[in-house]
């Protein structure tokens, strides 16, 4: 793993230099710990079926709610909700956005 991170970050350095991003050590840490956050929630909705799924805005505490009472913890994929917003700019709002997978029972 500590590996891979190695290889990901020199390949990171590399792009910010050709894009002409200049970034410090700790820039480059966050953006790290960011890619590694979204590759494993990506890992975690892969295996959700959202078929059937609902799109709600909900304030942050609702949505602590709604996620807790389930037993598990699901976040947005950014991809899905960075589309919807982008095809649908009239429901968007400055709440947090999630996706509420249905219960399939």
């Amino acid at each position: 793993m500590e590996k891979k991170n190695k290889e990901f970050e020199e390949k990171l350095k590399q792009l910010a230099k050709s894009l002409y991003l200049p970034l410090d050590d700790e820039q480059l840490k966050e953006l790290v710990e960011e890619y590694d956050f979204i590759e494993h929630q990506k890992q975690i909705m892969d295996k959700v079926d959202l078929s059937n799924a609902e799109f709600k805005t909900l304030s942050s505490y609702e949505c602590s709610y709604e996620l807790g009472k389930g037993g598990y913890n699901i976040y947005e994929r950014f991809t899905e909700v960075a589309n919807y917003k982008k095809n649908n700019p009239e429901h968007w709002n400055d709440e947090e956005y999630i996706i509420i997978p249905k219960v399939i029972e």
